[in-house]
């Protein structure tokens, strides 16, 4: 019944906590540097020039700042018609050069099929998945232990407009580090139910 401790539930041991984490527009945070690959690819095929850029720091850089850097660390003029064509050039090779005439599309050749409605929407305005002030995702019957939202996909707490830069950004600090601290109190709850460790205790 709702409400009774875990092992009533049928819960014999307490989980361990798992995690998985997204970045603000809801990609996974690694990428296997992928886009540094299509950077020293992207130069290859401009300028011809065989550069290593695994060592390059593009942290915080947009992405005309991480092309203008690139060009200057291969000695090519940074300028922004360069930086421009530069940039066309590395998106195309984040996809498959044998795929073609678009190399980020590729052929739907093999069932089951899915599809998914999708609709245009300003930045941080779009609806997502329902929480409460500690980010848990609400379902019918109250909050979903154990599943947390934050950033875009959370429900915007914009109301359907958007103020300004940045708006998604606060956000999604501020839930995630409520999100932490309730994942956090939630396995602690668990384990105490369960005797393992005093209530608590992380």
């Amino acid at each position: 019944p709702r409400g009774a401790p875990p092992a009533a539930r049928g819960v014999v041991n307490a989980p361990d906590a798992v995690v998985l984490f997204w970045d603000i527009d809801g990609t996974l945070l690694t990428t296997a540097r992928a886009g540094v690959f299509a950077l020293e690819a992207a130069l290859a095929e401009i300028g011809g020039t065989a550069a290593d850029l695994q060592s390059l720091q593009t942290a915080g850089l947009t992405d005309a700042e991480v092309a203008a850097l690139s060009l200057r660390t291969c000695g090519h003029p940074d300028d922004e018609a360069a930086v421009l064509s530069f940039l066309r050039t590395y998106e195309r090779n984040l996809g498959d050069p044998q795929v073609g005439p678009n190399p980020t599309l590729g052929p739907i050749e093999t069932p089951p099929f899915y599809a998914v409605r999708l609709y245009p929407g300003d930045i941080a305005a779009s609806t997502g998945l329902l929480t409460d002030a500690d980010a848990h995702v609400q379902g019918k019957a109250g909050p979903i232990r154990g599943l947390f939202a934050v950033g875009n996909d959370m429900h915007s707490i914009m109301r359907g407009a958007y103020p300004g830069p940045g708006v998604t950004l606060g956000p999604a600090l501020v839930f995630a580090y409520a999100a932490s601290k309730a994942a956090a109190q939630d396995l602690s709850t668990s384990r105490a139910q369960l005797g393992q460790v005093p209530r608590g205790a992380t």
